[in-house]
């Protein structure tokens, strides 16, 4: 056993010594400056991850689906980059509302969507899949919403709305975006 730590002692001398041709400052440097080398490089890197694909996927898939810590710091970083919101805020949305869908109200067995504006990138609160599709495919207008409400009443989806007047009053809210907008 002696002798191993022996040998392990003379190759960490000769790797911290000037034996090293580069240091990896020295690589980062030369990545960062040469455009040749840097090119080479990444070609170098997609010929490997082409040629070892289905083992980097499975090794990833591994990694994911064993490490809690990792899932975690992703959601954190996307959260953060894609919406500027810390865990800590978005657990606070979740808590006001009761960690349910801010729409329709029900529980979503996948985690709550983050709605926001595009324009504005300011966050508007937590929905689910179908929800936070409904609103994206309608293109976040209210007045196109609120045609599609007056349409699934028009035709008869939900004949207790027409009992208590709701197409009216649709109607009303529809003609008040549309004179808003102009």
């Amino acid at each position: 056993m002696a002798w191993l730590h022996a040998v392990r002692a003379v190759k960490t001398r000769v790797l911290a010594g000037p034996a090293v041709a580069f240091s990896n400052e020295q690589h980062r440097r030369r990545y960062a400056e040469d455009r040749k080398h840097r090119e080479e490089k990444l070609a170098a890197n997609r010929t490997h991850r082409a040629e070892h694909r289905d083992r980097l996927n499975a090794e990833r898939r591994d990694k994911w689906r064993s490490d809690a810590d990792l899932r975690a710091r992703h959601s954190g970083a996307r959260l953060s980059r894609n919406y500027g919101l810390s865990r800590k805020e978005h657990r606070r949305l979740l808590d006001e509302q009761n960690g349910v869908c801010a729409v329709c109200k029900l529980p979503s067995r996948r985690a709550l969507c983050v709605d926001h504006c595009h324009a504005t990138r300011q966050v508007r609160g937590l929905l689910c899949d179908k929800c936070n599709t409904a609103l994206g495919l309608l293109g976040d207008d209210v007045r196109r919403l609120l045609a599609a409400v007056a349409y699934l009443i028009r035709v008869g989806v939900s004949p207790e709305a027409s009992a208590a007047g709701l197409p009216e009053l649709l109607a009303s809210l529809i003609a008040n975006c549309h004179s808003r907008r102009k």
